[in-house]
């Protein structure tokens, strides 16, 4: 699969910004902290309207946690 030159995407990272996927990275860091502390390791991505990027946060948080090979 070929993503766009422009797609903001976690895994073409040739054509995301380094800013894009330390910003990823570091909700990810967070959340190594704080779900522990939880009684479940369960959490939502959600908004208030439609087109609010719900989905590419999801993608991309979820390719970093990949990454760092999280289950």
């Amino acid at each position: 699969m070929k993503l766009k030159k422009n797609s903001t995407s976690y895994s073409n990272s040739g054509a995301a910004s380094f800013r894009f996927v330390e910003t990823f990275k570091s909700i990810r860091t967070s959340l190594f902290y704080v779900l522990p502390t939880m009684k479940n390791n369960v959490f939502a991505i959600s908004s208030p309207g439609e087109r609010e990027g719900k989905s590419t946060i999801t993608f991309n948080l979820s390719a970093s946690m990949a990454e760092a090979n999280v289950k």
